[in-house]
């Protein structure tokens, strides 16, 4: 017998949808009402502006972006690690699961793939399954583009 499917709630793109948090860099941290409309569209930029795929499988160091993924028709894989310290990572954290699961996509801070590159570099690790990286939080170094 199984329960009777759950339909979604009727909704405007105007309804109020999240309260997320700033980051507080600049001082206190401040909620910032998310609407309807205000997702939909940012997971519509996300899509067209990153060429994002249904099947694709993603992996966010940043649990707010793992949030889009579902939505994206992505299977999101969340790496063994400390959110709140993502320049504190283990390397090899991050690429096992891309190397097993055959991540296409992720995001992260430039310091946290700082530490990935650089793993990878020394031990002499290539991910071809990798597609894209974003990177957000602070401006990326030269030399981390270049690796």
């Amino acid at each position: 017998r199984g329960s009777p499917a759950f339909g979604g709630a009727a909704c405007r793109p105007d309804d109020p949808a999240a309260i997320l948090f700033t980051s507080g860099s600049t001082g206190a941290a401040k909620g910032v009402v998310y609407t309807h409309g205000m997702f939909h569209h940012q997971r519509e930029q996300i899509r067209t502006g990153y060429d994002i795929r249904p099947g694709e499988i993603d992996l966010p160091t940043f649990p707010l972006f793992g949030l889009f993924g579902p939505s994206l028709g992505m299977t999101c894989l969340f790496p063994d690690m400390d959110f709140t310290r993502p320049a504190g990572v283990d390397p090899e954290k991050v690429v096992r699961p891309i190397q097993e699961y055959g991540v296409t996509s992720s995001f992260g801070s430039p310091a946290l793939w700082d530490a990935v590159g650089r793993y990878c570099r020394d031990e002499g690790i290539r991910l071809p399954s990798l597609r894209r990286i974003v990177m957000a939080g602070a401006p990326v170094p030269g030399t981390l583009l270049e690796r």
